[in-house]
């Protein structure tokens, strides 16, 4: 077991053993260390064997490309930190780790700083100035500590619950969105609580149905939307709202003023 320095001494190719420091391609049960401005080209991190952790830290180049992620074999429960200016992409095959992001490349359009794959991911958690682009499913949550960052999931990535501030753009499922002063722009499936606090605003945009929707201070918007939803419970709190779309119902009125009658 070592820590093995990423350097690009000689080239981008990780295969070249002089582009390690200490010499040599990191194996398993290595701590890997990208740092520095030396590109690296996709390729498999690892292949003979599971890392220990994988950190990414004051690293201004590129990882990967659309066409080709760099792959990251991690043993179970690895500690994986990112904190880059550059574009990452990365894929933690079926690692069964947390994700930690402090920093990426800032959204360009509708590119994303850090596109992250993993079968095997549990937890992706944003700090700083963060713009990520989720492609697969998480096992548990979505955590965001900054109103900098952005996170947008694709179809097929589903996760647990929602909860911070910053900006989501989900168009997979998620069980529960706890939106704290953020926005949220959800097309995904059924949702059980959709919770808008401190100025937080969530725009419902899917055919999906919400168990519990709860505006403390926050709003839930569904005006824009012509989908069929049923909405069952609603709860209002310092001065929360829910607009509804033309076509909601809501099996349990609590007689509070929210507009049953679409915007």
């Amino acid at each position: 077991m070592a820590i093995k320095i990423w350097t690009g001494a000689t080239s981008s190719d990780l295969t070249v053993s002089t582009n390690w420091s200490p010499a040599n391609q990191p194996t398993a049960g290595d701590d890997v260390i990208i740092t520095g401005n030396v590109g690296i080209t996709g390729a498999v991190l690892s292949a003979s064997g599971n890392l220990a952790s994988f950190t990414i830290r004051d690293y201004t180049g590129a990882i990967g490309s659309e066409s080709a992620d760099l792959i990251v074999d991690l043993a179970t429960s690895s500690l994986v930190n990112i904190d880059t200016s550059g574009k990452a992409y990365l894929d933690f095959n079926a690692s069964d780790v947390d994700v930690n992001v402090f920093g990426t490349q800032a959204a360009q359009g509708s590119a994303r700083g850090l596109h992250l794959k993993g079968a095997g991911l549990n937890s992706l958690n944003a700090f700083n100035s963060s713009s990520v682009l989720l492609l697969e499913t998480l096992d548990d949550d979505i955590n965001t500590y900054s109103s900098s960052v952005t996170i947008t999931t694709t179809a097929g990535a589903d996760a647990a619950d929602f909860s911070g501030p910053g900006r989501l753009i989900a168009y997979g499922d998620l069980t529960n969105i706890f939106a704290n002063g953020s926005q949220v722009d959800y097309y995904g499936g059924a949702v059980t609580t959709m919770q808008a606090d401190n100025g937080a605003i969530i725009y419902h945009w899917s055919g999906s149905n919400v168990t519990n929707a709860n505006a403390y201070g926050g709003t839930i918007d569904g005006s824009a939307s012509n989908e069929t939803v049923t909405v069952t419970n609603t709860n209002l709190n310092g001065g929360g709202r829910v607009l509804p779309g033309r076509n909601w119902t809501f099996t349990n009125d609590p007689g509070q003023p929210y507009s049953l009658v679409a915007i």
